[in-house]
């Protein structure tokens, strides 16, 4: 929304004073938060899970010769660890008949019905067992060795993110409907300005942001898309409705002229 104010309302001011807003707005939420923090757990930091739920993803893909990439002792004895107890489970990539391609259904679908089976009832026990005494302690390792192996296996990492996004968001072919339906948006936008096409292109934002964002650390489930999945899904209705509405006028008014000649 800034951006196009600043663009096409070209209005410094008015984009300025948003911007100043929208800033205190991040830096607001995020004092309240490490605030309650402070006062209920002794430490001024954000919640303490994004290392157990980001290293769930690159875990699931690792291979046993992983453990080299890590120098630190405790790290490497837990991801050994937590590894063996995986591939005991068969809950991993490496336990899939089919490990020559991460692009295959069955590396989404192994990950999705095993999320939790890896995150809190194979991790989650395991980290007891280590010198990580507080649950910023585990957060801090957790997403110090996500970030090693997911740079390590960036193609890996970038492939599943991408399946968990289409598999949820309803497949290859609602995908490049929304891909089409968007670029369509987007050149109805810029050639006419067509206000519903602003609308159409937010919606779109609104729900690849949600979906992005979400398929970084978990699969897309209802639950959190379900936000944005609503408005995508009234702007295509609007649309479609809108369109055969047009194409009804078109038709009456040409059996109109016929009848008129």
């Amino acid at each position: 929304i800034l951006i196009y104010i600043l663009l096409f309302e070209r209005r410094v001011f008015k984009t300025f004073t948003l911007l100043i807003c929208f800033l205190l707005s991040m830096v607001g939420t995020t004092l309240a938060e490490r605030t309650y923090q402070y006062i209920y757990h002794g430490q001024f930091k954000s919640v303490p899970f994004t290392g157990m739920q980001l290293i769930i993803a690159p875990l699931y893909l690792a291979h046993p010769t992983d453990e080299e990439l890590f120098e630190n002792e405790t790290e490497r004895a837990l991801f050994k660890d937590i590894f063996a107890t995986m591939s005991d489970k068969k809950i991993n990539f490496n336990s899939l008949p089919q490990r020559d391609s991460y692009f295959h259904v069955a590396t989404y679908t192994q990950f999705y019905a095993n999320y939790n089976h890896i995150c809190w009832q194979s991790l989650a026990p395991l980290l007891a067992k280590y010198p990580l005494n507080t649950v910023y302690e585990r957060d801090t390792t957790l997403t110090h060795m996500a970030i090693i192996l997911i740079l390590n296996n960036l193609k890996g990492f970038f492939t599943l993110y991408l399946l968990n996004i289409v598999f949820n968001i309803g497949g290859i072919y609602f995908v490049l409907l929304l891909c089409f339906t968007t670029l369509a948006a987007l050149n109805a936008f810029i050639k006419a300005r067509h206000a519903f096409a602003l609308c159409y292109l937010l919606a779109s934002l609104l729900t690849a942001g949600n979906y992005f964002l979400i398929a970084l650390v978990e699969p897309v489930l209802p639950r959190y898309s379900g936000y944005t999945d609503s408005i995508q899904m009234v702007t295509l209705l609007i649309l479609i409705t809108a369109a055969f509405q047009a194409q009804q006028a078109f038709f009456s008014q040409r059996s109109q002229l016929k009848r008129d000649l």
